[in-house]
């Protein structure tokens, strides 16, 4: 497993407080449907991606949603050039 690794945090700050009564878990509920596909990977490819080049899903990438904000975490290995730039895009 790689060592050397760079913390990636997307805040994004809308939380479930911003929901509806009919609404409620819907924050939740995006902030998973994130991991399953992006306008540039689909079907779970981001995971098998960020797998791919060593970073664990869960232990290595996560996310939560409270009353006022989302937040997606990644670590991603440093110990070659391109797999950073490719978990930013």
């Amino acid at each position: 497993k790689p060592q050397e690794r760079a913390a990636i945090a997307l805040v994004i700050p809308v939380g479930s407080v911003m929901e509806e009564e009919a609404e409620r878990g819907l924050a939740h509920m995006v902030e998973h449907l994130a991991f399953n596909a992006t306008e540039n990977y689909s079907n779970h490819d981001i995971v098998r991606f960020l797998e791919s080049i060593g970073a664990e899903f869960g232990a290595c990438q996560n996310a939560y949603t409270s009353a006022d904000e989302t937040v997606f975490e990644l670590l991603v290995p440093t110990d070659k050039e391109g797999p950073l730039m490719e978990a930013c895009r």
